[in-house]
């Protein structure tokens, strides 16, 4: 089983994009599929809602609704702690001293852009 913090840039990237076999399809896809298990707490669904529901993207709402519905329904539920560690990512609150038990690897799923 692969755990993963799922970026909000990879979940927007799937959304848009027409090619059906890019990278972030293909994430939400293994998503859907039961193949990664999203990882969330609350600020990371509210990171979603207030990226996914922003105007200028016209996204379609009710796909939003159930990529964000899907993630809660299926994935766990993390709570963020206070840390000292250096995290991948500040904004994704997950160290190895909160993972919920039997997980002991996190994926952190990004889309990078190379300039």
């Amino acid at each position: 089983m692969i755990f993963a913090v799922i970026d909000t840039n990879v979940i927007v990237a799937a959304l848009l994009t027409k090619n059906h076999d890019s990278p972030t399809a293909r994430v939400m896809r293994a998503v859907f599929a039961g193949d990664v298990v999203p990882l969330f707490n609350g600020d990371i669904i509210n990171e979603y809602r207030e990226v996914l529901y922003r105007d200028r993207l016209q996204l379609d709402r009710e796909q939003c609704d159930q990529a964000i519905s899907f993630i809660i329904d299926k994935g766990r539920n993390i709570q963020s702690i206070s840390s000292e560690e250096d995290l991948p990512d500040p904004d994704i609150p997950v160290t190895t001293t909160n993972l919920p038990r039997g997980i002991s690897t996190v994926i952190f799923l990004r889309l990078l852009t190379l300039a």
